[in-house]
């Protein structure tokens, strides 16, 4: 009823997209669900953010086509750094989900967090998912800090025009 509520008001304010996002969207999947066939019945543009370390099933990837398009967070291709940057053991289940989504008809593009610990890697996290999963889009966007210890975390202004040169390096190779 909540998330209902919610979404009336969205319509009724004649908003036209919406990203759904979280925390983690699919820790409430059954709301998820809802929100995607209740916005897309009134042709709402609608956008997902997951970090896709759930375990998926048939009905989220029934959803998931439904989207207009899919952000995934993926840190890093070493499956350490990964899991140290997404404090959790789930590099490997996030690329059993995108190699499911790729095979499906899931519209999704890829963004790297990035963090002192992989701000050298996204050419070559870029390069790596596009070799395996054929990606077509992928991003990179400096942390925020949200907390005092991330704060060791933020990039510099070099870092990011690195970041920016390996991604604009990526496209001209890859077409990403």
């Amino acid at each position: 009823d909540e998330i209902k509520r919610s979404l009336d008001q969205l319509i009724e304010n004649e908003v036209f997209s919406v990203v759904l996002t979280g925390g983690e969207p699919f820790l409430n999947r059954d709301g998820l669900h809802f929100a995607l066939d209740y916005l897309k019945r009134e042709s709402m543009e609608v956008y997902v953010n997951t970090n896709l370390s759930l375990p998926l099933y048939g009905n989220d990837i029934k959803r998931l086509q439904t989207a207009d398009n899919v952000l995934i967070a993926f840190h890093s291709l070493d499956k350490d750094k990964f899991n140290k940057i997404a404090t959790a053991n789930s590099y490997d289940q996030v690329l059993r989900n995108l190699r499911i989504l790729s095979n499906e008809d899931v519209k999704f593009g890829i963004n790297q967090v990035v963090t002192q610990e992989n701000k050298d890697q996204v050419y070559s996290t870029g390069k790596y998912l596009h070799s395996q999963l054929e990606i077509k889009y992928f991003s990179a966007t400096p942390i925020i800090p949200t907390r005092k210890n991330i704060l060791l975390e933020t990039l510099t202004k070099e870092d990011i025009i690195s970041v920016a040169e390996e991604l604009i390096y990526l496209e001209n190779e890859t077409g990403i």
